[in-house]
């Protein structure tokens, strides 16, 4: 699959807000983890591409010349995977606004939905994302219990203004 990963700033600031999220959310029962790593789905922009197997640092920067700037848009709870998502909107160089979604939280407990109320951690959006990688994401079982994930090859890209 292949994956945006954000600068280390833009990292601290969605996980300074899943703290904020979380600080506000967990109680009366209602439980919310945060979700790590906070990586994109930008198998959008690769459709042309075959991402079952390897692409090269020179394919993947063609693909970062494709987008034209990057933005996340405020969290919206999703109820039927019972999540936090932002909304991911790429718009590329030849005027396209393609989406992807990123997952922010996940309810590990409680019946109730949030409320549908702007919050302070919905202050911080939209973000414009000015800096970030590009990379193929690896999945490899490691144990029983869980996945470790890893990105094999990556590229920088960033935004001149």
């Amino acid at each position: 699959m292949l994956q945006i990963l954000l600068h280390n700033n833009d990292i601290l600031r969605l996980v300074q807000i899943q703290k904020m999220m979380i600080k506000e959310l967990n109680c009366d029962g209602e439980v919310y983890i945060q979700n790590y790593p906070l990586w994109i789905d930008a198998d959008i922009l690769g459709k042309d591409k075959d991402l079952s197997g390897e692409l090269s640092k020179e394919e993947l920067k063609i693909i970062t010349k494709k987008i034209k700037s990057l933005r996340i848009e405020k969290p919206f709870y999703n109820a039927q995977k019972k999540s936090f998502y932002n909304t991911v909107t790429f718009f590329t160089a030849d005027n396209k606004e393609l989406t992807s979604t990123l997952l922010i939280l996940k309810k590990y407990k409680g019946k109730k939905n949030p409320p549908e109320k702007d919050n302070a951690w919905s202050s911080g959006f939209p973000m414009d994302i000015k800096t970030f990688r590009i990379g193929l994401s690896a999945v490899n079982q490691f144990s029983k219990k869980g996945f470790l994930y890893s990105i094999k090859d990556f590229v920088w890209s960033a935004f001149k203004n």
